[in-house]
């Protein structure tokens, strides 16, 4: 599928957008001139339908946009960089395995998307787009959603057991609560490093084996990018939840599509996963 025939119903998917919030607000200015003269009345009611029905339309167009560039687009790309690649955008984590990652406040509203399972040189990997979201209603009935963690959760297999390590940037904000005393504090040897990240540990022996200098030298840098990052690792899994404040894999809506830069966007979020593997194996080898 051409980069040609995506951007023509991406086009389409703006037009109806549009045209669709322009129909509502004249819908909505209408109540107002009905006092004025009753004709605009009916005139409302007829933009209102023909505004909802422009919607819909808009929300089907992008299925068909998304359903051409995950499966074709994503998923050739996803298949050059991985291997025994499973994909499948509609799907994501459970709620359940997400919150015994020990990292993200439970929240009540859960989203997720852009499933992906493969191996990159031999090491098994997960990873999916996240959003948890907690809404709270006042006495009043107003209510408030407060954004606790959208963005992208990488689980790779850890060459070794673990007990538990967690670390979690200043910045990440809402955290999982841990029981007090059973995973203390852990000062780590780099300055600059405890000072923009939260260390616990049930032993700090393993906090120093799993958060090596290379390892703290990516997570700073991520942070630098992304603005916060949280690391749990136990059972064989480290747990990395990078809150992007955005969907990977996911082409923008608002621009036309360049092949060159679509590549290298796409290429830029499975290096991610390159790249967090190969610190853990180089560094975690040298010690095994």
């Amino acid at each position: 599928m051409s980069f040609y025939v995506l951007n023509n119903i991406r086009k389409k998917h703006n037009l109806f957008t549009a045209f669709g919030i322009i129909c509502i607000l004249f819908a909505v200015f209408s109540v107002f001139l009905s006092a004025i003269q009753g004709i605009f009345a009916l005139f409302g009611i007829i933009s209102m339908v023909i505004g909802i029905v422009l919607l819909v339309k808009r929300g089907k167009v992008k299925k068909e946009f998304n359903a051409i560039y995950k499966n074709e687009v994503v998923k050739a790309v996803l298949d050059r960089h991985f291997e025994d690649v499973y994909y499948n955008y509609e799907h994501g984590f459970d709620r359940n395995y997400v919150m015994n990652m020990a990292l993200i406040a439970s929240g009540n509203r859960y989203r997720t998307e852009d499933y992906l399972r493969a191996k990159y040189r031999g090491v098994n990997f997960e990873q999916a787009d996240v959003v948890i979201e907690n809404e709270t209603t006042d006495s009043d009935g107003n209510s408030t959603t407060t954004t606790y963690f959208r963005g992208r959760i990488i689980v790779i297999d850890f060459p070794k057991q673990t007990e538990f390590v967690r670390t979690t940037s200043k910045k990440f904000g809402y955290t999982r609560h841990l029981r007090k005393g059973e995973y203390p504090y852990v000062e780590m040897e780099n300055v600059v490093f405890n000072k923009n990240f939260y260390t616990y540990a049930r032993d700090s022996v393993e906090a120093f084996y799993i958060l090596t200098p290379q390892m703290m030298e990516k997570l700073m840098e991520i942070v630098g990018t992304y603005g916060n990052v949280g690391v749990s690792c136990f059972g064989g899994k480290m747990n990395i939840a990078i809150n992007t404040k955005r969907d990977a894999f996911d082409a923008k809506m608002t621009r036309s599509l360049q092949y060159d830069r679509e590549m290298n966007d796409l290429d830029q979020d499975a290096a991610l996963i390159e790249n967090l593997i190969e610190i853990i194996y180089s560094t975690q080898k040298a010690v095994l």
